[in-house]
């Protein structure tokens, strides 16, 4: 999902200087996605809304109501603030604002597997959580460029917790096959309700790092309580 955004982004900035709208037409693949996929994807589908909402796009997102499921269309009715059913179209009586949506939708994570392959606590020092989790990626059989993005991401993401929240947290490490999941936690919340979906400002130092995460990583899942923020990085092998 953030790549696609970033995607979108690109060719609305590419095509608005000489053009007075630029027009899209995206339709998200459903059949296969896990569980965790399609929730992210319906997130993903919700702030497309906030980040196009002053910018010259249009954008149709078409949806197969007769071969999806029920949850699927319904989900879209909420995020798409106009439906077209036939020959005009209308406003969605369930549409809702996208902070209020991704704040609903959000609920715990299903717990890490009882046999994680990795755990470990870092706090301001991350060199040793970088090799550890540099060694591990290359065990599960990442190459060294794939293991060194892993890295990365999972770095930046340990660095907010270190700068933004309490100054440590934990990581947990394992893999379902098909992807290497890390799980990042650490106490203090986070507020940023489009959190890495939209584009940074390039003149402002601060706030690249989850953009840049959810750019490297297939599948970004965060989650917040008063009290602490939870970061699901989904990996894959290729």
């Amino acid at each position: 999902p953030g790549r696609t955004l970033a995607a979108y982004s690109r060719y609305v900035e590419e095509h608005r200087r000489p053009h007075r709208r630029v027009r899209v037409i995206g339709e998200p693949i459903w059949q296969g996605r896990t569980p965790a996929e399609e929730a992210e994807w319906t997130r993903y589908e919700s702030v497309l809304n906030a980040a196009f909402a002053r910018s010259p796009a249009w954008i149709l997102c078409p949806y197969n109501a007769r071969v999806l499921p029920d949850h699927i269309v319904s989900d879209a009715r909420r995020t798409h603030p106009g439906l077209v059913t036939g020959p005009g179209e209308k406003a969605s009586s369930t549409y809702t604002d996208p902070a209020a949506f991704l704040a609903l939708e959000a609920a715990p994570l299903p717990p890490a597997p009882a046999t994680v392959a990795m755990e470990l606590r870092f706090d301001s020092d991350l060199g040793p959580m970088r090799d550890r989790i540099g060694l591990q990626a290359t065990l599960f059989g990442l190459s060294p460029d794939r293991a060194g993005r892993l890295v990365l991401a999972v770095n930046e993401v340990a660095s907010n917790a270190v700068i933004h929240g309490g100054g440590h947290g934990g990581i947990q490490m394992w893999t379902d096959q098909s992807m290497i999941i890390c799980d990042v936690s650490g106490p203090g919340r986070m507020d940023a309700p489009f959190a890495g979906y939209l584009p940074p400002d390039p003149a402002t130092p601060y706030g690249q790092g989850l953009w840049i995460v959810r750019q490297i990583c297939d599948l970004v899942q965060i989650r917040a309580t008063p009290s602490s923020t939870q970061v699901r990085l989904h990996f894959g092998y290729l």
